[in-house]
């Protein structure tokens, strides 16, 4: 997956037009902003009110294309082991627990969402939605 260094970036939809931001994470008492990430030419820095249950940090993980992988996005996971691959249909969470970012699908015969595998280099993936904008992506695999 290469480079395991990577930027601490936040997505947010935004609560005016439901557009997606990309950028820091500021939190207030009242509201919860994103800091659009600006080339160095821009100057200040504008907060932009975004809806609180769409936040998901950067992984660390790029898809196939090199789109950035967050916490909350769908994606198609392809083992790199086999000829003709099945994709799965997985969705990436945080877990707690284990303070890591995980691949998720769901196991019909444990009616339960399980770790792809530990092995992320296994697999390619591709970014096919997110659960807040997409979430018929994952119902209909259940």
């Amino acid at each position: 997956m290469g480079n395991l260094k990577s930027e601490i970036m936040f997505r947010g939809r935004q609560v005016s037009d439901k557009r997606w931001v990309i950028g820091s994470l500021v939190i207030s008492v009242y509201n919860t902003f994103i800091i659009p990430k600006y080339d160095d030419s821009k100057e200040g820095a504008e907060l932009i009110s975004i809806i609180p249950e769409t936040v998901g940090q950067f992984t660390g993980l790029k898809d196939k294309a090199g789109k950035e992988i967050f916490e909350g996005d769908v994606v198609l996971a392809e083992t790199i082991f086999h000829q003709k691959p099945t994709p799965l249909t997985c969705k990436v969470i945080y877990n707690s627990n284990e303070a890591i970012f995980e691949i998720v699908q769901y196991w019909q015969s444990q009616n339960d969402w399980k770790p792809l595998s530990d092995k992320k280099s296994e697999y390619i993936y591709e970014i096919i939605g997110n659960i807040h904008t997409n979430p018929e992506l994952l119902t209909a695999k259940i």
